[in-house]
């Protein structure tokens, strides 16, 4: 979830240079997006200040602190802040599919007490689509995109969670899905390599052309110019 958190990296004068150094702020903390990273409409709480200051926001280098903060955000349990203080009728657990909340930076104030509002995340596969505006190289000719197949696989954070579970302390599997991955990012990337190896050839192959063109006509010059001395000293 940290990556729907930010800081608002400035520095503290102009000119000193420490925006990823220095001391930041509550008020300095960049928080989620309405309907883009959470909705309220899904899940919605009030945490009391005092559970609230529990939380960290702004440790740096990016502001959210996932190992003070998860546990306290996300769950089925009432250690997750939302399902604790959702007090709708529906409740966070039923509600919220992703078991997950964001707080979004709002908060409220009655009878001198001030809580600080908190959503359910939003969980989605994120889906890939064709461009279509792009022709394929039989409908355009030369000037066609040739097409590319990137095998892809999307997963929510809950089901991440359970996947993360089940390799936790399986060091063995967790290493051989990272070679997995890097073996598939490698050969999907071999069109790439090729092109790259015959532009570096077609430069060598090039600029040899160019050494003998160059070396041809030096020689040419240096052949023709006792020549023509010989022919002078004839003369006389």
């Amino acid at each position: 979830m940290a990556s729907r958190y930010s800081l608002n990296f400035t520095n503290s004068t102009e000119g000193a240079g420490d925006a990823r150094s220095r001391d930041y702020t509550i008020d300095e903390v960049i928080w989620p997006g309405d309907k883009l990273d959470y909705d309220c409409d899904y899940g919605r709480a009030l945490i009391p200040e005092a559970q609230f200051q529990r939380l960290e926001f702004t440790k740096l280098p990016g502001g959210y602190d996932g190992e003070t903060n998860d546990g306290h955000l996300e769950g089925r349990t009432s250690n997750n802040l939302c399902v604790k203080y959702d007090e709708s009728a529906a409740g966070f657990v039923d509600r919220c599919a992703s078991q997950r909340c964001l707080v979004t930076g709002n908060k409220e104030t009655s009878d001198g007490e001030t809580r600080y509002e908190a959503c359910c995340a939003w969980d989605l596969h994120v889906w890939l689509y064709p461009d279509s505006s792009i022709p394929k190289g039989d409908e355009a000719g030369e000037g066609g995109a040739n097409e590319v197949t990137i095998p892809s696989v999307f997963i929510t954070m809950e089901q991440s969670s359970e996947i993360l579970d089940l390799v936790r302390g399986r060091g063995a599997h967790l290493a051989f899905g990272v070679f997995v991955a890097w073996l598939a990012s490698y050969m999907s990337s071999g069109d790439y390599r090729r092109v790259g190896k015959a532009v570096v050839e077609r430069r060598k192959f090039n600029a040899a052309n160019r050494r003998n063109m160059a070396e041809g006509v030096e020689d040419g010059y240096r052949d023709e110019g006792p020549g023509v001395a010989g022919d002078e000293g004839g003369g006389r």
